[in-house]
């Protein structure tokens, strides 16, 4: 009989606690990743509904201020009496004079002029106008409709062109310009977003700060000033223009803490805007429930895990016992192969599964197994007995027949003669 290989054993009981345990790890370590790809989609749509509200919300505020001057001028042209010919021209550019510092104070207007066009005379107060507003006289007198237009050239204003309508052929516009510093920082306690905006023109003087430039363009207005500007110079440290010169972009970064939106202004090339927006409270949020979701993943691999572990124990250490004993019985060590399989005597009171009949089958092998071995080793000492009995019978025989004095005749079952001995003869027959 061969000797049993002694291997290394892998207990079944751990086999089974890293399956399920490892099923259990990964259906919980995906929990995690779900809540934060969830919390994320959301987030992104969140922002853009946000975004979209802001940038409707700055252009609502800019048309507004507009409309507003625009009924503003509309007043001032009503009651300026007389023909344009004569003396309404000089009417209204007394009534502007007059009310300047009203204009200046309640309506935040910067300028005004009422231009003659081709001559490009002008009436008014204000700083000179810029050639970009300029070249729009001859569109508002050729369309005789207002025109609103954006310009950083001298402090970031926003221009009305409003042409002056007679019977005659139309030849003069009344420019009215604004700051829209008040309009931003409206749009910034309302929203709590920051704005800036950049042009192609330098406005170092308006500013009374230092020329600030990104991508070649300069900063004109920028509200919390020095809170923002680290953010614009590294979002042009970043991302090249050409990639994010589109309208209505959102740029997120994880290494900034705000999120940018840049806007262009339809009909306006060379003036755009950027919401700033601070979103680390949002995305901390995110984080913090993404983590309390892991800490949470983590307490169900143990709980869920160890109950696992704990429920298959019982059943797989008996398994254990089971597989423990059989080599037992090959061994012929049948008290010590029961002793480790020991059925449980409660198990009659209640429903058996398949441990319980492979206890009891085992338990009866062995049981079994020891009696035969006892009725056979019975048997052969009895054999053994009798083969010496009958040796011994056979060599007084034996002896018997070589020593004896007289004819002895030794007959077979059917009586036939086979061994015929006298003395000093022996003769077959």
């Amino acid at each position: 009989m061969e000797k049993p290989i002694n291997k290394p054993v892998f207990s079944l009981k751990w086999k089974a606690g890293l399956f399920f345990g490892g099923l259990v790890f990964i259906f919980l370590s995906s929990f995690p990743l779900m809540v934060n790809w969830n919390m994320q989609q959301r987030f992104e749509l969140f922002r853009l509904e946000i975004q979209q509200q802001y940038q409707q919300q700055l252009f609502g505020q800019l048309k507004t201020g507009s409309e507003e001057l625009q009924r503003l001028a509309e007043f001032i042209l009503a009651f300026s009496p007389g023909k344009v010919e004569s003396n309404k021209l000089s009417n209204i550019e007394q009534a502007l004079t007059k009310h300047r510092s009203e204009l200046e104070l309640h309506w935040n207007v910067t300028q005004a002029w009422i231009i003659d066009f081709p001559t490009q005379k002008l009436g008014g107060w204000g700083q000179p106008l810029p050639n970009t507003i300029k070249a729009l006289i001859p569109l508002t007198i050729k369309t005789e409709k207002a025109h609103s237009y954006i310009n950083c050239y001298q402090g970031c204003q926003q221009y009305l062109l409003l042409p002056i309508l007679s019977e005659a052929e139309t030849r003069h516009v009344l420019i009215l310009g604004y700051n829209i510093s008040n309009t931003l920082l409206a749009f910034q306690s309302q929203t709590g977003a920051d704005v800036a905006v950049i042009s192609n023109d330098s406005d170092e003087h308006a500013l009374r700060r230092k020329d600030n430039q990104i991508w070649g363009k300069h900063i004109n207005a920028l509200t919390s000033f020095s809170d923002n500007i680290d953010f614009l110079q590294q979002l042009a440290k970043y991302y090249n223009f050409d990639n994010i010169d589109q309208h209505g972009l959102l740029v997120r970064d994880k290494r900034l803490p705000v999120e940018f939106q840049i806007i262009k202004i339809d009909n306006v090339d060379d003036v755009m805007l950027i919401i700033i927006d601070d979103i680390h409270h949002q995305q901390q949020a995110i984080l913090d429930v993404t983590y309390r979701s892991i800490v949470i993943s983590l307490l169900g691999v143990i709980l869920i895990g160890g109950s696992i572990f704990f429920f298959l124990s019982a059943p797989l250490r008996r398994l254990s016992s089971v597989s423990r004993a059989l080599p037992l019985l090959g061994q012929k060590q049948y008290a010590s192969a029961r002793k480790l399989i020991n059925p449980n005597p409660e198990q009659k009171h209640r429903r058996l599964d398949e441990l319980d009949l492979l206890e009891d089958s085992s338990y009866a092998l062995s049981s079994q197994l020891e009696g035969m071995e006892q009725a056979i080793k019975e048997r052969t000492d009895s054999l053994n007995l009798r083969t010496v009995e009958l040796r011994d019978e056979r060599d007084f025989v034996k002896n018997l027949i070589d020593t004896a004095q007289l004819m002895i005749i030794t007959l077979d079952k059917p009586v036939s003669y086979t061994h015929l001995r006298a003395h000093e003869t022996e003769a077959d027959l």
